[in-house]
């Protein structure tokens, strides 16, 4: 079986969510270069998910609740490690350039997404 990480169609890169076991389809990369930023709707349930308590309702009403919910992600094409694009991530990232994270810091929201998306 061929696994597919991405493809491309016309000048967007679409990658493939289930291979990062995001979710079960493609995102849109919203960046270009080294990092790839892009969205994930509906993560992969996870064995001990706390939703999955309440049987297949409480499973159903789980996966509504988070197919609404965007998060963004960040692909390192150096590692191909995905981790959440967050406050947390940017801090790390930045600590070791004081002009840049000093700009960071500045922003009247620097945890949304259109400031990470910077």
């Amino acid at each position: 079986m061929t696994k597919v990480f991405a493809y491309v169609k016309r000048d967007t890169l679409y990658l493939n969510g289930y291979q990062h076991k995001l979710h079960k389809w493609y995102a849109m990369g919203l960046t270009q270069g080294t990092f790839i930023v892009f969205e994930s709707t509906i993560p992969h349930f996870k064995k001990n998910d706390p939703l999955m308590a309440y049987g297949a309702i409480g499973g159903g009403v789980a996966t509504i609740k988070r197919a609404v919910e965007r998060n963004l992600y960040v692909l390192s094409l150096r590692t191909g490690n995905v981790k959440p694009l967050n406050f947390i991530y940017m801090e790390e990232r930045l600590k070791e350039n004081k002009e840049l994270s000093a700009q960071y810091h500045l922003e009247s929201n620097p945890e949304s997404d259109s400031t990470l998306l910077k």
